[in-house]
């Protein structure tokens, strides 16, 4: 029998009455405990680093840290950043791959590394140099290349304790781990590429737009084209969704698949992340339910704001979003065809996007227009918003305003699908951004056991009293 284990691991926001599901952990005990028990290695990705609670910071603004500490749960942050010096301390050897700071003036990564340079390795992933735009968004450890953790949870106190999060934690399985530590292997890589000699604007035939792209794109053409960095042996994966891991976990067999993105920095076998959520709603047969923060058939972050125009511009032109249908064609096919029950479960919060709701209406009645023909069978779509207490009321403090919650809190940031036969566990909300410019990654499964405690979950939240029924114009 194989020892291989896996739980979901959750954030559920202070304040929240929701019931904590059987067998699904805490984020923070989590990560704590396995930051505390490893020995030798620990590698992690992640967008920005707030562990330590900071009132000089906008979002926390006007609370004093003992406050954070102790009314909004700043203290799991302050233990895992401390266990993660203590393990430098004893020894482990720590990788990190990141964003560029947020915060130059009080980095507490930078810290970290000054005080433990031996034992901390920072590779800087700059997204926008390679694309335009972009962060690097994957959440993913690997400790002691045996356990793992992939979820939604940033490297922010507030992840733990402020934001309903969602991920899943492997241990004792050196072949899964295996399979994260090689799926980063081109990212290390990449940190240490010089994107001024290796990126290029290219025409996108599929979105109709130009973009910045790495000079081995497929969209550059065969003159300027280089060599893929990433497709020699060293970066290659043995699976993917089309030859699966197989594995033992608690004791019963499921297949097993990591998928990426953007494309460019997949290894050639690896599973690009899109190809990987639209399989798992194909392959759909009576359900699939879908629980994301934002969910957009376009782009949510093209172009730069502009003062004088009061407007997002490329260069001298107003941005135009891209569109993207990948995962609402996905939908509207298994709806349609194969009878399928669609629910999705939207977060709604005070920086969601204008376009979500609308097309949230659009996608609603594009979907239900296939049950008009009594003659015929089709599936249903459900939609319901997942509203946090609290949401309307977050920072940063003004002088006419004292909010609730510090800033970018309060809001659901899980992001999975969930069918009658597979689950996707994954770092990027549902719109084109995360897909083509920015880096991310989901945990793919048929594991029986994980598809059935997933979509408890599912339900639960569902039901409960913070899910409501989309209003349709």
């Amino acid at each position: 029998m194989s020892g291989a284990k896996a739980h979901f691991a959750e954030s559920i926001p202070y304040g929240m009455e929701i019931a904590k599901t059987r067998g699904v952990e805490s984020t923070a005990d989590d990560l704590i405990r396995l930051t505390n028990s490893a020995q030798h290695t620990i590698a992690l990705t992640a967008m920005y680093w707030a562990l330590n609670p900071n009132p000089d910071s906008p979002d926390e603004n006007g609370w004093s840290e003992t406050m954070l500490v102790k009314h909004y749960g700043a203290d799991r942050g302050i233990e895992l950043y401390r266990a993660l010096g203590n393990a430098a301390n004893r020894g482990v050897r720590i990788r990190i791959l990141t964003s560029p700071s947020f915060n130059p003036k009080n980095d507490e990564l930078a810290k970290l590394k000054k005080a433990h340079p031996k034992q901390i390795d920072v590779h800087i992933i700059d997204m926008p140099s390679w694309y335009g735009e972009g962060f690097m968004h994957q959440k993913l450890w690997v400790f002691d290349d045996e356990s793992v953790y992939i979820g939604s949870a940033n490297m922010d106190w507030k992840s733990f304790t402020q934001v309903k999060e969602l991920g899943i934690v492997l241990e004792n399985a050196a072949e899964v781990a295996n399979e994260v530590l090689k799926f980063l292997e081109p990212w290390w890589k990449f940190s240490r590429m010089n994107p001024a000699l290796n990126t290029a604007t290219v025409f996108d035939p599929s979105f109709q737009i130009e973009r910045k792209v790495p000079t081995w794109s497929k969209l550059v053409s065969s003159s300027e084209k280089i060599r893929n960095p990433f497709g020699s042996k060293k970066f290659r994966t043995n699976f993917n969704w089309s030859s699966p891991l197989e594995l033992e976990i608690n004791g019963e067999y499921g297949q097993l698949a990591l998928s990426g993105a953007p494309v460019e920095v997949c290894a050639p076998s690896r599973t690009f992340d899109q190809d990987m959520l639209v399989n798992t709603i194909l392959g759909a047969k009576k359900r699939v339910s879908v629980c994301v923060m934002d969910f957009a058939p376009v782009s949510l972050y093209r172009g730069t704001w502009s003062d004088k125009k009061g407007k997002f511009m490329i260069g001298r032109k107003v941005a135009s979003p891209v569109w993207w249908p990948a995962l609402i064609d996905a939908l509207l096919h298994v709806i349609s065809t194969k009878q399928v029950h669609g629910r999705l479960l939207i977060s709604e919060w005070a920086h969601t996007s204008v376009y979500i709701g609308s097309y949230l209406d659009a996608l609603s009645t594009t979907a239900n227009s296939a049950l008009v023909n009594s003659a015929m069978a089709a599936g249903k779509l459900e939609i319901r918003r997942f509203r946090v207490p609290g949401w309307q009321s977050t920072g940063p403090v003004t002088d006419r305003c004292h909010p609730n919650y510090p800033g970018h809190t309060r809001v659901g940031h899980a992001k999975y699908i969930v069918t009658d036969n597979r689950i996707n566990v994954g770092t990027s909300n549902m719109a084109w951004d995360y897909f083509s410019t920015t880096a991310g990654a989901s945990f793919n499964a048929n594991h029986p056991e994980l598809v059935r405690k997933l979509q408890k979950i599912f339900e639960r939240d569902w039901r409960s009293k913070y899910a409501s029924a989309e209003q349709h114009n």
